[in-house]
């Protein structure tokens, strides 16, 4: 969804992300999740490749991550450094 939000650059066509096509229904998804990777916005994600369960429900730390990492994203927004210890905090770091 947030990916959706956000208008993002299409990957190069030879950029391959560390899922695969068939962790998706529908393929939009998979394109979405493309664009998404190559945009840095999944970075930080626990468990996010090829063994990842993209259906299961979200922690709230990976939400978290992935919504402040999107702020950075998005010329409106700035990335809230307090968004950014939250979501350590939720993963166990600081």
């Amino acid at each position: 969804m947030v990916a959706r939000s956000v208008t993002l650059a299409e990957p190069p066509a030879e950029y391959v992300p560390d899922f695969t096509p068939g962790q998706f229904y529908p393929e939009e998804h998979y394109q979405n999740a493309r664009k998404a990777a190559y945009a840095g916005l999944l970075a930080g994600l626990q468990g996010v490749g090829s063994g990842y369960d993209f259906f299961a429900a979200s922690t709230r730390a990976n939400a978290l991550r992935c919504c402040t990492t999107c702020s950075g994203c998005c010329p409106r927004n700035q990335r809230s450094p307090k968004g950014a210890r939250r979501a350590e905090h939720l993963e166990g770091g600081r």
